[in-house]
């Protein structure tokens, strides 16, 4: 396969010219012959070169809208044809530990990993028609086709900043929930409620992320139809607590109490939110928790909510905040020993921050500044430290007077007495004394 590595994905007439090459080696069908036992030859060599330039595109980082033939045709193409060592072969290249088998397995050498999960669930689709429709075989056929579905969509994922592999990540992962809502309405039909609720619910989960009104409300009219025979037989409770055995969500106990509000059914509205209320209490989001059980009308659930984010609070605002909701739900839930607990922890955190207040408020005392030493220890130069703001009396008071000494000249028997320029300016102002006996 060496000419793909010259390959420019982004210039067709080089993608053509090595698409036409390698379309025309006679390899292809010696390689292919006992995996693809039905159709055309060359259709079938064509469709294998197809799939073996979306690999190497993707090795490559490359965009491969060049590339000749269709890519959903190629794939369908070899699962009509498959053999059923052609089969076998496609499901190693896709089972845990496929990567030992890379140099030997004709399909991990030729397609991607992508490609081996999308041909492996247009099998998987196909083996679910072979069953009946309500058997535990047709559901499980499907729910593998969705997972095959979902691997392939992880994978493109990866390269979904470019055009081809973002558009083949949003039809796989439509496809695989459009697998999981016939797993759906396979268990329904099997009388298996719980697996159906939780198949359609997963499936219009991703209808819904995806933005598809059209599919969603497929998945939403399977449900209702579901919920609303399970509510005649008044097996209601017994579907929520299979659902929160098989781990449901919180926000699909909410979709199925909203489904039982629009059918004017507040009491299972009621109950499906209380499931939803436990769920995330345990996953720690209180917050929803909380919201669903006043919806419920389990205010003394809300109240223990309303603690926990208390509790959980970054700042005393905010779990002052929360104790006084609680305080609030619990007397309306009518448990006045609750109420007065609460209120006790409320005061506790309210004295609490006052005292952080009144700390924060105190100045801040200045700091006694050591003199800075440089130098070895036996030649150390002292710096002062910076001089503190002086006192206002203090430095109203007048500042003494400094005496003066004479400043001498030449040699001791003839001194001339003069003022230094500090006694000159302190006897600025001042009367002259008299004159010496000398002065004329």
């Amino acid at each position: 396969m060496a000419t793909l590595d010259t390959v420019r994905f982004s210039d067709p007439a080089s993608v053509g010219r090595a698409y036409r090459k390698l379309s025309a080696l006679p390899f292809f069908e010696g390689t292919w012959d006992k995996l693809l036992h039905k159709g055309h030859k060359a259709d079938n060599r064509r469709a294998v070169v197809t799939l073996a330039f979306y690999k190497r595109a993707m090795e490559r980082g490359e965009d491969p809208t060049n590339v000749p033939g269709d890519h959903h045709a190629a794939l369908t193409l070899l699962a009509n044809n498959l053999s059923a060592m052609g089969e076998t072969a496609l499901n190693q290249s896709v089972a845990p530990g496929h990567e030992a088998h890379e140099a030997t397995n004709p399909f991990s050498r030729y397609l991607g990993l992508s490609e081996r999960h999308l041909l492996a669930a247009l099998v998987r689709l196909a083996q679910a028609d072979t069953h009946a429709p309500g058997s535990p075989e047709c559901a499980k056929a499907n729910t593998a086709a969705a997972e095959q579905f979902a691997a392939a969509s992880l994978r493109y994922a990866g390269r979904a900043t470019q055009p081809t592999w973002a558009a083949l990540t949003q039809s796989t992962r439509y496809r695989s929930a459009d697998a999981t809502l016939a797993s759906g309405l396979a268990h329904w039909e099997g009388q298996r409620p719980a697996s159906a609720v939780m198949a359609c619910l997963s499936a219009l989960d991703t209808f819904t992320t995806l933005a598809l009104p059209e599919p969603a409300a497929r998945a939403r009219e399977a449900l209702n139809t579901i919920v609303a025979a399970v509510a005649m037989q008044d097996n209601t409770q017994a579907l929520l607590e299979a659902l929160a055995k098989r781990r449901a969500t919180g926000q699909q106990f909410e979709t199925l109490a909203s489904l039982h509000e629009h059918a004017g059914q507040r009491t299972l509205a009621q109950t499906a939110l209380r499931h939803a209320g436990q769920v995330y209490s345990q996953r720690g989001e209180d917050d929803a928790a909380q919201r669903c059980y006043i919806d419920a009308g389990t205010l003394d659930l809300a109240a223990i909510s309303s603690e926990r984010i208390a509790h959980a609070a970054p700042d005393h605002r905010r779990a002052l905040q929360a104790y006084r909701q609680a305080i609030e739900l619990f007397d309306k839930a009518g448990l006045p020993k609750e109420v007065e607990r609460v209120r006790a922890r409320a005061a506790e955190v309210e004295a609490t921050q006052r005292a952080s207040v009144r700390e924060a408020a105190k100045p801040t005392p200045v700091a006694r500044a050591e003199p800075e030493t440089t130098g070895s220890p036996d030649a150390q130069v002292k710096r002062p430290a910076p001089q503190a703001v002086p006192d206002v009396h203090q430095a109203l008071e007048p500042a003494p007077v400094a005496s003066v000494e004479p400043e001498t000249t030449g040699t001791p028997d003839a001194r001339v007495e003069r003022p230094t320029p500090q006694a000159a300016k302190l006897g600025a102002g001042r009367p002259l004394p008299p004159p010496g006996p000398d002065v004329g």
